[in-house]
């Protein structure tokens, strides 16, 4: 692109699927967007003042979709491009520790927060079921996330903090998903909730970086790998032979005596 704008806005293609699945318009998006960001203050990081950011009108946001791991389908240096670097280091001074863990999960409300990867609903279930068949009086509370890269929904985020006693989040096994379903559980550990998250060994990596820019670098988690596919494309007994390797991490994770504080 050659022609002059005020922004570019990068997305990941997951993102702007769902935008286009909403029916909206790239008009619509860029309108969207303009009215949000016509208003935002931008805090230089070398500066002790805000300023507000000039935009000329919607059709000057340029919106480009992520192509691929690594790179963009376009690549444009006239215009302001706004991205955070993932190598930088944590804000020093940060303490982050996991939320105490109760003795045993009997009587428990344990939550589900389930991104919808491929068959992963089914996989938390089946864990579920094999977690209740150990510890007595245990409650499943299911929340279904409206996207796999997305954060609980508002309402359902209030529902976890008041009525769960521990959380399982998952299944990561994409690039963005697996970075917020480790989110997801650092969240509501952060929150008061204990919390154990599945993620595949392809996208460890990333959830690895993660980590360490949330001062959560020795944050415990179930790994999945080979033979199983990273993207929850699962057969029947595939389900059950990961729920059978991964309830008794989980089991390990929520309880008071297999997990230390992360300081």
């Amino acid at each position: 692109m050659n022609g002059k704008c005020d922004l570019i806005l990068v997305m990941c293609p997951e993102h702007a699927r769902c935008l286009g699945d909403a029916g909206w318009s790239k008009a619509r998006v860029q309108q969207a967007l303009f009215d949000r960001l016509a208003a935002t203050r931008i805090v230089p990081p070398d500066a002790n003042f805000q300023e507000t950011m000039r935009l000329g009108g919607p059709e000057d946001l340029h919106l480009v979709v992520a192509g691929g791991f690594g790179y963009f389908e376009e690549f444009v240096v006239n215009a302001p491009l706004i991205g955070l670097d993932p190598t930088a280091a944590p804000r020093s001074g940060l303490s982050r520790r996991l939320a105490p863990r109760p003795a045993s999960l009997e009587g428990a409300t344990i939550a589900l927060v389930i991104n919808g990867l491929g068959r992963a609903e089914e996989l938390m279930h089946a864990i579920y079921d094999r977690i209740a068949a150990q510890v007595p009086n245990t409650r499943c509370l299911p929340i279904m996330k409206t996207g796999t890269s997305v954060p609980p929904a508002p309402g359902d985020w209030e529902k976890l903090i008041a009525q769960a006693d521990v959380a399982i989040t998952g299944f990561g096994g994409c690039g963005s998903c697996s970075t917020r379903s480790f989110r997801d559980a650092i969240e509501l550990e952060w929150a008061g909730v204990p919390s154990a998250t599945m993620i595949h060994e392809a996208v460890n990596l990333g959830v690895r970086m993660l980590a360490r820019l949330t001062s959560m670098e020795d944050y415990p988690y179930a790994l999945v790998g080979a033979p199983f596919t990273n993207l929850g494309e699962w057969t029947d007994a595939e389900i059950e032979q990961l729920a059978d390797l991964i309830t008794p991490q989980v089991l390990r994770l929520l309880q008071r005596e297999s997990v230390q504080a992360v300081a």
